[in-house]
């Protein structure tokens, strides 16, 4: 396991011993400076992960230092710790303006330091960027004067830079196809190919597009700005300005390039799973026979959803109530955890530890604690049977007919629609022995859901449905009957006709029955229909094969 490597930056060296010690203790890698100069060579030396800074720094001011480092590109989301002995919440304020991520105080003593320490290095291990990329960056200096060159090449390496130098526009072109540049300073005047041609050769092409690129010119006009803009320059500076504004501007750039890459990183990640996706999800799609069938799983999805978030809720506010009280009781145990620590360090006595775990009843609460534990993992389970009950009824992995228990396909159903039923219509099952039918599970359940939809619908205040099963012969028959209001005689022989509905506009689609027909004929079975008032059977015939 690779150690964390801190950095400790501070004026007093017992300061420092005492917090490298403890951090060595802890399994850290630790380094220890006095001075920001000091502070910078370990950095660039080293890959460090977290800076552990004193407020106090003798050759320039704690929040200057923590400017300056987030100013440039390669530690603007270095972590950092503020350490102080002072204990104003101005202070605070103005360590996290300048880009602290924590402020401790010295009276927090070096456990407390250490714990904050882990918290962010463990937060920044799950978001995945721990690991941060913190390489020499690769300038390419294009110039037709070599004793520009030179010396703009000697102070970039001294700021850390790897520089590569070019007296033409076709020498950097050469460059950029032979080396991984990550930012190019180019002169506005150079023979052959003059700076806003090389960018314009630059931007051409793919493979360097989104390079930074600083265009560098001894003219101080607006019209060269926009010109070097518009050709695709990322900033403009005077040729005469000081180096140092050049190197801020190429750390700015950079530093933009980097938040860029870091950002997007992720979002390049759910890029590739949404593609995995949606090759998938069309991959079932052209497994589909009939795009009635979306279509009706669509208009009825509000009613699973509405189904399962009703029989899921009751466990959830369950669980919810639940963290509640672990939270409240978890909150007493770090209350007493706190009294022990104080009794260690001498501020209070053991009689208090013991009067407060009374006060509080500890040992009722790690009691109510292992209930509620045990009574949401109950809970847990519950929701963990809807959601297989779910995936049964859906047959999502079954992309093709298989040996199934027709029954398992009715019973699902009825759990979808559970919260339609209340405690006005009675469901009668009558479910004889029969045998497991080879068939589309998915495509016959969604037959179940749509007859039983209908027969609900139809019932106006209290009724049952019955569904009687039973094998005649070589076929197994499902009848579902409702003691509903009936279909007149003079639409029976539309109900199956696609798109035809008696409901309102908005509450029916007319491709349920429509497609339940074509389904069981895909089955090379039968489906009809025998109404009066009052009661209403559709019969289901499904030869076993």
């Amino acid at each position: 396991m690779i150690k964390p490597k801190i950095l400790i930056v501070g004026e007093s060296p017992t300061q420092r011993a005492v917090i490298q010690a403890y951090l060595i203790k802890k399994n850290y890698h630790v380094f220890s400076v006095s001075n920001y100069n000091e502070a910078i060579t370990i950095l660039n030396q080293n890959h460090i992960h977290l800076i552990c800074l004193d407020w106090e720094m003798p050759d320039q001011g704690s929040l200057e230092f923590v400017r300056n480092l987030r100013s440039g590109w390669k530690f603007f989301d270095l972590p950092i710790v503020m350490v102080t002995g002072r204990n104003q919440s101005d202070s605070v304020i103005k360590a996290m303006n300048v880009g602290c991520d924590d402020f401790v105080t010295k009276d927090d003593g070096v456990e407390l330091l250490e714990i904050r320490i882990r918290r962010l290095l463990t937060f920044l291990k799950r978001l995945d960027i721990s690991n941060i990329d913190r390489q020499i960056r690769h300038i390419l200096l294009v110039d037709d004067s070599p004793t520009f060159l030179v010396t703009t090449e000697s102070f970039l390496i001294q700021c850390h830079f790897e520089v590569s130098t070019a007296l033409s526009g076709k020498k950097a072109l050469e460059i950029l196809n032979k080396n991984i540049i990550d930012l190019v300073v180019v002169d506005w005047m150079m023979p052959e190919m003059s700076g806003i041609e090389l960018i314009s050769h630059i931007r051409q092409n793919n493979l360097f597009k989104e390079i930074p690129i600083i265009m560098l010119s001894g003219k101080d006009s607006i019209d060269d700005v926009v010109s070097a803009i518009e050709r695709g320059a990322d900033d403009f500076i005077n040729k005469d300005s000081d180096l140092i504004l050049l190197e801020k501007k190429i750390s700015v750039l950079l530093r933009i390039q980097a938040q860029y890459h870091r950002y997007t990183k992720r979002l390049i990640e759910d890029k590739k799973i949404i593609e995995q996706i949606v090759i998938q999800r069309t991959n079932e799609l052209k497994k589909t026979q009939s795009q009635l069938i979306q279509a009706e799983k669509m208009s009825s999805l509000g009613q699973m959803v509405a189904g399962i978030a009703h029989e899921i809720n009751n466990p959830i506010s369950f669980i919810h109530n639940n963290l509640y009280i672990l939270k409240t009781d978890i909150e007493d145990i770090l209350d007493v955890f706190e009294k022990y620590r104080l009794f260690l360090n001498g501020k209070l006595c053991k009689e208090d530890v013991l009067n407060f775990e009374e006060d509080i009843n500890l040992e009722e609460i790690l009691i109510e604690l292992n209930d509620t534990i045990e009574r949401s993992s109950s809970g847990i389970n519950r929701i963990r049977d809807i959601v297989l009950n779910l995936k049964n009824f859906a047959r999502l992995d079954e992309g093709e007919r298989k040996s199934v228990n027709i029954y398992e396909g009715i019973e699902n159903a009825i759990m979808i629609l559970h919260h339609r039923l209340k405690d006005k219509i009675i469901i009668n099952k009558d479910f004889q022995p029969v045998p497991n039918l080879y068939c589309a599970a998915g495509k016959l359940n969604q037959v179940f859901l749509n007859l039983l939809t209908n027969s609900i619908d139809a019932i106006d205040d209290k009724g049952a449905i019955t569904i009687y099963g039973y094998q005649k012969s070589n076929s197994i028959f499902l009848e579902f009957t409702d003691t509903g209001k009936g279909i007149p005689l003079d639409i029976v022989d539309k109900i199956f006709e696609p798109f035809f509905t008696t409901k309102p506009v908005g509450s029916g689609t007319g491709l349920g029955l429509s497609i339940s027909y074509n389904i069981i004929q895909e089955h090379d079975g039968s489906i009809t229909v025998d109404s009066k008032s009052g009661k209403t059977t559709f019969i289901i015939e499904l030869p076993i094969k």
